[in-house]
């Protein structure tokens, strides 16, 4: 088991991050930071033009020691999707809602883009919303947790 001083707020940001980050992320497993890696081509030409000189640019192959199989960097993915009905239906089964309100969200659960109007729903509640965003982040952690777990990987203690 590999243990790394794996920053846990961070890990549980990006494992759920969704396409508006515009990056993909790895875990680098010598020193448990997390590398963002842009997905907008625009941004990634200049962070690499900054880094090389024009002329000794090639992407191609950087792009290969960054995937190539025996790097240090582990793949974290966007796990949003895949999580986001559980974290909504956790969350109303978790919290006591007047009856209007949990059928307005249990509604917005079941409809396209659901996510978004059950977040626009609670902010039209604040105390609920508030308590939303904390159940979120905790969720978030457990679930980094987890990913950590299924890859070996244990966070070193600071001490």
């Amino acid at each position: 088991m590999l243990e790394l001083p794996v920053n846990l707020d961070e890990l549980a940001f990006v494992l759920h991050r969704g396409p508006e980050l515009h990056a993909e992320c790895f875990l680098d497993c010598e020193t448990g930071e997390i590398i963002y890696i842009p997905t907008d081509t625009s941004a990634l030409n200049a962070m690499f033009q900054s880094i090389f000189e024009p002329e000794r640019l090639n992407v191609e192959a950087l792009a290969r020691d960054i995937t190539r199989k025996d790097t240090a960097l582990k793949y974290i993915p966007d796990n949003f999707s895949q999580v986001v009905f559980e974290l909504m239906t956790s969350f109303i089964e978790s919290t006591s809602f007047p009856a209007y309100l949990q059928k307005k969200l249990e509604k917005a659960i079941q409809s396209k883009g659901g996510y978004s109007e059950f977040h626009s729903i609670l902010k039209g509640a604040p105390k609920f919303h508030k308590k939303f965003i904390n159940f979120k982040d905790e969720f978030f952690v457990c679930k980094a947790i987890e990913w950590l777990k299924e890859n070996n990987i244990l966070i070193q203690s600071r001490e």
